[in-house]
C-alpha cells in the first residue's frame, strides 16, 4: 500500500470538496493510504495555546511517513502551508505530484506566462496539468 500525504489551499468549501474527489479516485484505483491534514489531523482535539506547534509536528511526521506528497495547488491565490509542505517533502527525497488544471498567470519582469512557476521545472518533481483538446 502507497501512502499519499496530500494537501491543498483550504479558502472555501469547493478546495475540500475538490481534495475529497482525487482522494476517491485515488482510492477507488490504486492501493493507497491517504492523509489529508485539515481532515485527518485530530486538530478539534487540540489546546490552543499549543496548537501552531502541534500540528506542525503531525504534518512533519506525516510527510517523513508518506511515500508521495500530492500538492493541489489550483486556484487564484497559492497558499503558503501547502509550499511549505511541498518544500519540505522535497528535501526529505520524497516523491512529489504537483496538480494544476487551471490557468494562474505568472509574471518575471515583463514576461507573463500562463504555466505553472518554471522553477519548479528544476526540482524533482511531477507537474501534471490537463492536456488541450
Amino acid at each position: 500500500m502507497i501512502k499519499i500525504y496530500l494537501t491543498t489551499r483550504l479558502f472555501n468549501f469547493d478546495d475540500k470538496l475538490r481534495t475529497c474527489k482525487l482522494e476517491r479516485y485515488l482510492k477507488d484505483n490504486f492501493d493507497v493510504s491517504i492523509y489529508m491534514p485539515y481532515r485527518d489531523s485530530d486538530e478539534e482535539n487540540i489546546s490552543k495555546e499549543n496548537w501552531k506547534k502541534e500540528i506542525f509536528d503531525i504534518d512533519i511526521k506525516e510527510i517523513n511517513n508518506c511515500d508521495i506528497l500530492i500538492g493541489y495547488l489550483d486556484g487564484p491565490e497559492f497558499d503558503e502551508g501547502v509550499g511549505f509542505e511541498i518544500g519540505y517533502a522535497i528535501t526529505q527525497n520524497k516523491q512529489v505530484v504537483i496538480i494544476n488544471s487551471d490557468f494562474v498567470n505568472y509574471r518575471y519582469n515583463t514576461i507573463q506566462s500562463q504555466e505553472i512557476d518554471p522553477l519548479l521545472n528544476y526540482l524533482n518533481i511531477k507537474i501534471l496539468k490537463p492536456t488541450s483538446h
